[in-house]
């Protein structure tokens, strides 16, 4: 056949290419000499690996659901159990009026151990006799006695006879297609019009490669016969070490290297294979080993790809050190040491971090499996959460593993709880010690014992020999990952261990101490005097804390609260705003933080403030008359001067109804800010109807900050009662929180014959001033009007009272007027 030939015929060349390849590696390994480094890959933290590595197009995997057509495929070796659609290679009619139909669908280029199930259709058959060279005949099904089916393990010396003889025209298949090393099913489908009238889809099971294994070889100090320059002593497993040992020596046909690395035996420390390989076989609740894998290597992937595939299969990891290679399978260790703080290098810094980035949890572990009895389709494995870590994390953060290569359901549950688990064992460092712990390698598990980072254990991911002084030769530098046996219990979730926030939870300053409440009298540039309060507290401790923020209120007003935020490395705070004299006053606070927490207000202080006498303040209410008389009168004049000029204008204008608008913006951008200014005028009229307007817009943004003002004209007539609108506006945004003020003017027909005149001041704080500092203002804030000293001619009103409380004039009681002075 072709195509066989053809590959094993490639054999020879992927071989030296590979050879000399993974000589170089080899060479440079060995170069490194004894100050090295030794470092763990594969498997570590393997659940944030799935969050950020992009899908691959084919993962390395045991299962194809798809038949493979063309010449254009990788080779591959399938080790364990494979279930496979098959790669169609040949098709051949044969026999008086091409009554019968040959195919042959080649499953992998290196030696299998048998064909064990046949779906024809999506339905399980069953084989029955061998019936001549066309093997055994389908006995159940629809396709009963119509379809035979050949096995060839790959071990054939010749040609298959049944191809070669059947050959239509005699060449197609002939003595030279023996294919040593394939393995390959033979398909023969008998014409039948009504049940072979269409294609027919078949898809195959049964065990891969025979696998060497060292605790079977007397010569390796095992018992049995296996020897590995004898592949026929080799036995079918499904254990994942025995496949790594054997990618790693590479697989061979007579001699010839076609896929894997060519290690030398000695780089593979057959002690610690021992160990790793006896770890998959232990026997498990289900009766069955702990790991068992089945992938098809594929010849032209990366190295690291059919190992990993093959380490995620029985949660391991692969140790590269200078004295060899070796696996790590997942399960619970014993501590090898237990350092303390006395074993660290005085003076070398100590990299810990407790947490890992809320990016990189996860807490649930969710995907498929091939499962054999679903003809080997993905199905779900139990998912690996637990509800109460989603509740801490305040939100769910599931990651996607599918285990192509475990082709059993307990097995793939319990790998997402490796995996889930281990992932929620976030501690890590790196530490400096004495030389006495060069005997620690990667793979070990150590106790650290620490008074500032806690006691805990952890895995050893990285060593490495360093000389700080002369007095302190090989020292060892030890990278660490927090670890746990329970993380290989069982199936199901593991709880992880509980989130201290450090070595210890910290105590949270709750209050200011000697927080403390003065009434003070405080002097403006101008000389004059005010009431004030004065806070003071001592300094805060908790770097928590970024800002103290004080509420202070009239004691019989307690509606009207006033505030001020201070940084948090303030000792002392004065509040003056809206402060009266001889006036008891409450005062308390809260703090502001970062990260937030709830925080609860102090209780309210009580204080008085002092009795500030009031300076002289003259209002001449008629010289304001005089000068509102005069604005008045402005106002009136370029009003007449804007119709005259809107006459002129019109009567340059054509005769007309419609709409125009003009519009001009200026507009300025960066990547962080922006800068517009746009004005628009607008007129519209018709017959009956007339409306101007003028927008003059500004606005201003820098990151998350925002300030824009727009100023509005519109006079209307013949549509509404509203005549003329002054929009006065201004807002400032910070994130999502806004404050805006705004001034409206508007004239309105009062349906009567006359008008309504409205001015409209939506702002926070209303303020009257002369424009020096010679006077206090007028200011209207909090629902309160405040004024230092108001002279009226004439003042009509229910009662007043004294700031203290202590004079009190107007309706005492029902129909009883008079004065009340309290001392």
């Amino acid at each position: 056949m072709p195509i066989i030939s053809a590959i094993a015929g490639a054999v020879g060349a992927v071989a030296g290419a590979i050879g000399t390849a993974v000589g170089a590696v080899g060479s440079f390994v060995a170069g490194l000499g004894a100050i090295g480094k030794a470092v763990l890959s594969i498997g570590l933290n393997l659940a944030i690996s799935a969050l950020f590595k992009p899908k691959e197009a084919k993962p390395v995997s045991g299962v194809e659901l798809d038949v493979q057509y063309g010449a254009d495929q990788s080779r591959t070796v399938r080790c364990g159990r494979w279930g496979i659609a098959g790669h169609y290679v040949y098709a051949n009619t044969m026999g008086a009026a091409n009554k019968y139909f040959q195919q042959v669908y080649a499953v992998s280029d290196f030696y299998c151990t048998s064909l064990d199930r046949v779906w024809i259709d999506g339905e399980e058959v069953t084989l029955g006799a061998v019936e001549g060279g066309r093997g055994n005949v389908v006995d159940s099904g629809e396709y009963a006695g119509k379809i035979w089916v050949k096995f060839i393990d790959g071990r054939q010396t010749t040609a298959d006879s049944y191809l070669v003889n059947g050959s239509d025209p005699a060449g197609r298949w002939t003595s030279d297609h023996v294919g040593l090393g394939v393995a390959y099913i033979i398909v023969t489908l008998e014409y039948d019009r009504e049940k072979l009238g269409n294609v027919v889809n078949f898809f195959f099971e049964g065990k891969g490669a025979p696998l060497y294994d060292w605790r079977k070889d007397s010569t390796m100090g095992g018992s049995g016969n296996h020897r590995w320059d004898d592949p026929s002593t080799w036995e079918f497993s499904e254990n994942p070490v025995l496949m790594d040992y054997a990618y790693r020596r590479g697989f061979k046909i007579n001699g010839d290297l076609f896929c894997g690395m060519d290690e030398d035996a000695n780089n593979l420390p057959i002690e610690r294979y021992t160990i790793a390989a006896n770890i998959c076989d232990e026997v498990v609740e289900d009766g069955g080993p702990r790991y068992r894998c089945a992938i098809g290597f594929d010849c032209n992937a990366e190295h690291g790809d059919n190992i990993d595939a093959l380490m995620t299969s029985c949660g391991g990891m692969v140790v590269h050190a200078v004295d060899g290679v070796w696996p790590i399978i997942g399960t619970d260790q014993t501590p090898v040491a237990t350092l303390t703080d006395d074993d660290l290098i005085v003076g070398e810094r100590v990299q810990f971090q407790r947490l890992r980035p809320a990016s990189e949890l996860v807490n649930s572990v969710s995907g498929t499996f091939p499962d054999p009895d679903n003809q080997w389709s993905p199905v779900s494995y139990e998912r690996a959460t637990d509800v109460i870590i989603v509740a801490t994390d305040r939100r769910s953060k599931d990651v996607s593993m599918n285990f192509g290569t475990v082709p059993y359901a307990r097995q793939a549950a319990q790998l997402a709880s490796i995996y889930f688990s281990e992932n929620r064992f976030e501690a890590t460092a790196t530490i400096t010690v004495r030389p006495r712990w060069q005997v620690l390698e990667p793979g070990d598990w150590i106790v650290w014992e620490s008074e500032k980072y806690g006691t805990r254990t952890y895995l050893v991911t990285d060593t490495s020999l360093v000389t700080l002084q002369s007095d302190k030769p090989r020292c060892v530098v030890l990278q660490l990952q927090e670890r746990s046996g329970d993380i290989y219990t069982s199936v199901g979730t593991v709880a992880p261990p509980p989130v201290p926030l450090g070595p210890a939870t910290p105590a949270y300053q709750s209050e200011l101490l000697d927080f403390s409440v003065t009434g003070v009298t405080g002097a403006g540039n101008d000389g004059r005097l005010y009431p004030a309060i004065r806070a003071g507290w001592t300094a805060v401790y908790d770097p928590t804390i970024t800002a103290i923020t004080l509420e202070y209120r009239a004691k019989d007003h307690p509606d009207v609260v006033f505030e001020r935020t201070v940084q948090s490395n303030a000792t002392v705070a004065y509040l003056a705003e809206g402060v009266l004299s001889d006036t008891v006053y409450e005062v308390r606070y809260f703090f502001e933080t970062d990260p937030t927490r709830s925080v609860t207000p102090s209780a309210w202080v009580e204080v008085t403030t002092p009795d500030v006498p009031t300076g002289d303040v003259s209002v001449g209410l008629g010289q304001v008359k005089d000068d509102i008389s005069d604005l008045l009168k402005r106002h009136s004049t370029l009003l007449d001067e804007l119709a005259r000029n809107v006459e002129l204008i019109a009567a340059d204008t054509a005769i007309g109804a419609g709409r125009l608008v003009e519009q001009t913006a200026v507009v300025k951008r960066t990547d962080r800010s922006l800068a517009a200014a746009i004005q628009t005028l607008e007129a519209t009229a018709t017959e009956t109807e007339a409306n101007a307007q003028a927008i003059t817009q500004v606005q201003a943004n820098v990151d998350n900050l925002a300030a824009g003002g727009l100023i509005k004209f519109e006079a209307n007539a013949g549509q509404g009662s509203v005549l003329v609108t002054i929009d006065i506006l201004a807002r400032a945004t910070i994130n999502d929180q806004f404050a805006q003020s705004g001034l409206s003017i508007r004239v309105s027909d009062d349906g009567n014959g006359g008008f309504i005149r409205d001015v409209v001041i939506d702002t926070g704080r209303f303020v009257v001033t002369d424009g020096t500092n010679d006077a206090l203002p007028l200011v209207f804030e909090n629902g309160e009007l405040v004024s230092e000293i108001a002279r009226f001619r004439e003042a009509i009103a229910e009662g007043f009272e004294t700031p203290s409380g202590k004079a009190r004039f107007g309706i005492l009681a029902p129909n009883v007027e008079g004065v009340e002075i309290t001392t």
